[in-house]
């Protein structure tokens, strides 16, 4: 059995997310690593499609660059920087950019024309690893070989 679905199982047995799940599986021997992956390039935040000639964000991460710079969904990025943007042209911008730059945007939101200031961020890998604790005593690995189990 995958160890998130055991992960799943465990915390919706607990209460559906109410109670934090770090305790519940280090009972059974484990461990959640959530430290975030550094990756090259920058962070936007705003996930964009384009739609005929025009370019929509069809989501925005909360507490993104983008979010605090003002966007969201659904609004057309019309420019970065003075330069008129479709899907290419703003992964280019982007990528000759670093963390801590400005980009101006200029986007259309319900037919109004805005300009805002977005300070890109650092790019990472959200994720969790979750491992087996070394030297896991009777009890943690008799959970951890129940959790295992067929059912």
């Amino acid at each position: 059995m995958k160890i998130n679905k055991i992960i799943s199982r465990t915390c919706d047995a607990i209460g559906k997310g109410k109670v934090p799940c770090y305790p519940v599986v280090k009972r059974a021997g484990l461990e959640i690593d959530v430290t975030p992956r550094e990756l090259p390039g920058v962070f936007f935040g705003a996930d964009t499609r384009s739609q005929g000639e025009n370019l929509l964000i069809s989501s925005v991460e909360w507490d993104s660059p983008a979010q605090r710079g003002g966007l969201s969904a659904r609004d057309e990025i019309l420019a970065l920087d003075g330069v008129r943007v479709a899907s290419r042209t703003m992964d280019r911008i982007l990528d000759s950019k670093k963390q801590g730059d400005k980009v101006r945007v200029l986007f259309s939101r319900r037919n109004i024309i805005h300009e805002v200031e977005v300070t890109l961020g650092k790019k990472v890998e959200r994720r969790f690893n979750i491992r087996q604790i070394e030297n896991p005593d009777l009890l943690q690995s008799a959970i951890l070989k129940d959790w295992l189990k067929e059912n």
